[in-house]
């Protein structure tokens, strides 16, 4: 009863207390013609957005942290997501930050922001969540892939889980990402983790948990970066961007991914043993 009180306490205090202070930072960002549809570096103050957008991660990794030593590492993971989602709620939307910047270079400048966030936010997750005990084989024989992983090394079962995780992301932002609205960018983010949790619980790949955290944020700049790869410029980019034609993975910004990555690692790793258990 009494840890069940402290684990509420907690998430409450990181959804009500520190996620609206982590909005407060992103929520005042606004874009070159005033509005509110602006990221850190897409903002009219692109210094200050980057910062603003540091002390939000940094607040984030705080209460993961504080929480994954009270708790567990997996709730810490998703507190630390929790104050996330506010932060990237405090961003605008693609579509309407490419009609005010109609180029390809605004997708480089997110894929830009993705890689200056989303770095210190890999280390952190990575920091938190390896306080998790590898996923190991409980029966050797139980499957072919624990059979042939029984000999890998370390840094050849995290390959293989960071290959996962992202072909888990490009599928959730292909099926769910069907259109720009940040509840859709989120949960599409979100179910990337997710995706990846289930994946490596089924597949039973011995990695360390950081990695999926990790294989998610890389999506923060590489989800833009494939949009300006791809993507025409000018006119024809807005009209993508206003019908939904949009790469997927270049409507999720940064800050969707990193909060969705903090979301739902920590949800698809505990799901099939939550399923087990029912």
């Amino acid at each position: 009863m009494k840890q069940g009180a402290i684990k509420w306490t907690l998430v409450l205090g990181a959804l009500l207390a520190a996620g609206p202070v982590a909005w407060l930072l992103t929520g005042t960002l606004r874009g070159a013609d005033g509005a509110r549809d602006a990221t850190p570096l897409l903002s009219i103050s692109p210094a200050m957005g980057v910062v603003k957008g540091l002390i939000a991660i940094g607040l984030a990794a705080a209460v993961g942290y504080g929480v994954a030593v009270k708790v567990t590492a997996r709730y810490g993971v998703f507190c630390a997501g929790l104050v996330l989602a506010w932060a990237a709620w405090g961003t605008g939307n693609i579509d309407a930050i490419l009609r005010v910047t109609p180029e390809r270079a605004a997708l480089w400048r997110l894929a830009v922001e993705g890689l200056i966030l989303g770095v210190p936010a890999a280390a952190a997750g990575w920091f938190i969540m390896n306080r998790e005990p590898v996923v190991r084989d409980e029966e050797e024989s139980a499957t072919r892939f624990r059979r042939l992983g029984a000999g890998a090394s370390p840094w050849a079962l995290d390959g293989a889980a960071l290959g996962v995780t992202l072909v888990a992301a490009v599928l959730a932002a292909w099926l769910v990402a069907q259109n720009t609205l940040k509840g859709q960018t989120v949960v599409a983010a979100m179910m990337a983790g997710v995706l990846a949790g289930v994946a490596i619980t089924a597949l039973t790949i011995r990695a360390r948990p950081g990695v999926l955290v990790v294989g998610v944020l890389v999506m923060a700049f590489a989800g833009p970066a494939v949009g300006a790869l791809v993507e025409p410029t000018g006119t024809a980019l807005v009209m993508a961007a206003n019908g939904g034609l949009l790469t997927p993975t270049a409507r999720i910004l940064p800050l969707d991914w990193i909060a969705g990555a903090f979301l739902g690692v920590p949800i698809g790793l505990s799901l099939l043993g939550s399923v087990a258990e029912g």
